[in-house]
């Protein structure tokens, strides 16, 4: 089951301290916290899931650098 929590984290900022090219929340980087939110509120569950499985694969990425 995916947690729509990570994705608020997330979109207050890379859990790395920068983002990479990829990441989902490039395209809105320079919205605030609360535009963000509404952002996220407005898109599908596909696309929610999305980011989150993006999110985990990153994580696990960098972690084993």
């Amino acid at each position: 089951m995916i947690s729509y929590y990570e994705i608020y984290g997330c979109a207050y900022d890379c859990p790395f301290q920068e983002r990479r090219q990829d990441c989902p929340f490039i395209e809105i980087e320079q919205l605030t916290f609360k535009e963000k939110i509404v952002w996220i509120e407005d898109i599908n569950k596909e696309k929610k899931e999305s980011i989150v499985e993006h999110h985990l694969i990153c994580t696990r990425g960098r972690e084993q650098k």
